[in-house]
């Protein structure tokens, strides 16, 4: 009961009902004075976290100390002690990704190590600004300082310039060798290809083999399409070529994402790598949510014979899944505090979460749907084999239609 005064009138602000007490009959409003102080607005909103704490943490504690347990309340109708499952779902949920984007950053895990090249390139600046600072500095602690990091930088440097060479001299002739196979296959490779060195000396080889063969006809086609660097061109030709040769609906959406991809990020394609791979990752919580009703699904299939709704498994789905987040998240947080400490032996900890998942399935199948160890195993097993396949399709379609929105 909140704090506010309650009116004299006996008539509901909100469905005009004539009322008895203070609360109404019909829709269950409160018949209190519709203007509130500051006071009363905080009181209602500590009133509101202290209730949904409360809940959350006595949820949390079971769902994480009996698996299955929850699930069964709920069927049951035991539900008005814990959080429902669906706001359940939605705090660990959006709490899990949160965490999750703000540890793991896509565009650096593409990126990586910056090569020999950048290194070198700051290494030189580095360099240059110091040998610059050093003549105006007066305190010879500080020069001295400055000049042995001047020499350290120098000398990183100069281990570097060796690599940098040799690896610009062996990417030059691997170009001119691809380039060469191409040209006597008749066949233009232009200088900003996309594609990796060993692919491209793959397909320089593969297309000189198809080449000088007499028994198969070379589909220049397949390649030609991604050479384009205009859109309207593209679109042009394939208007101009008979129905039966034209470049199907997903190519063309290809191609096209290719052109953009050329045109806009040609000076940058580490940059774009890292967008295209930030655009695949976010696409995460959208593969898991969907992934829930098909997991329900693939338990009824299983308990068929049991006296189970599709809701029942649904909501034994949500529990689960809402357990995964709790414990992926100690997972990554014993990740990053291995990565900071140099701790080697916490991966004997990580391993342990990870298999702790599949034990907490186990035992939530067993509480949940009360069958002996024998048949709850076997189906454990086949629940596992059947939705490994499910999450990899989810993430093969989810991953390809970021790239068809990629731009």
């Amino acid at each position: 009961m909140s704090h506010s005064k309650e009116r004299e009138e006996k008539i509901c602000l909100n469905c005009g009902t004539a009322l008895t007490d203070r609360y109404c009959h019909n829709c269950g409003q409160e018949n209190t004075e519709p203007k509130e102080t500051i006071w009363t607005l905080v009181s209602h909103f500590f009133n509101d976290i202290t209730h949904f704490d409360g809940k959350f943490f006595s949820t949390v504690k079971y769902l994480i100390t009996k698996p299955g347990f929850l699930s069964a309340e709920y069927i049951k109708g035991r539900r008005a002690s814990y959080l429902h499952p669906i706001r359940m779902y939605v705090f660990t949920s959006a709490f899990f990704f949160i965490i999750f984007f703000s540890l793991f950053n896509a565009g650096d895990m593409i990126k990586g190590d910056k090569d020999d090249a950048e290194q070198l390139k700051e290494l030189t600046a580095a360099s240059s600004s110091l040998k610059e600072k050093l003549p105006a500095t007066g305190d010879a602690d500080l020069k001295a300082a400055m000049r042995r990091s001047i020499n350290n930088i120098d000398a990183h440097a100069a281990a570097l310039q060796g690599t940098v060479l040799v690896k610009e001299r062996t990417d030059s002739i691997r170009r001119a060798k691809t380039n060469m196979l191409l040209d006597s296959a008749g066949i233009e490779m232009r200088a900003n290809s996309l594609l990796p060195n060993d692919l491209l000396d793959s397909i320089a080889v593969n297309t000189k083999k198809n080449a000088d063969s007499s028994k198969a006809d070379m589909d220049i086609s397949k390649m030609e399409g991604f050479d384009y660097r205009s859109k309207i061109a593209y679109d042009s030709v394939q208007k101009e070529l008979p129905a039966n040769k034209r470049d199907g609906w997903f190519k063309r959406k290809l191609v096209n994402k290719v052109i953009i991809y050329k045109t806009k990020y040609k000076n940058d394609k580490k940059e774009a790598g890292a967008l295209m791979a930030e655009r695949m990752l976010h696409t995460l919580p959208q593969a898991l949510f969907v992934s829930l009703p098909v997991f329900a699904f693939i338990l009824m299939l299983l308990y068929t014979r049991r006296k189970f709704y599709y809701a029942d498994h649904a909501i034994f789905a949500i529990h689960l899944y809402c357990a995964n987040f709790m414990i992926l998240l100690l997972y990554f947080g014993i990740d990053k505090i291995k990565l900071a400490s140099g701790w080697k032996w916490l991966s004997i900890l990580e391993a342990l979460l990870i298999l702790s998942i599949f034990f907490y399935l186990y035992k939530a199948m067993r509480k949940f749907y009360l069958q002996g160890r024998a048949k709850t195993i076997l189906k454990f097993i086949l629940l596992n084999i059947v939705f490994y396949f499910v999450i990899v399709i989810l993430l093969v379609t989810f991953i390809l239609l970021s790239l068809l929105q990629f731009s």
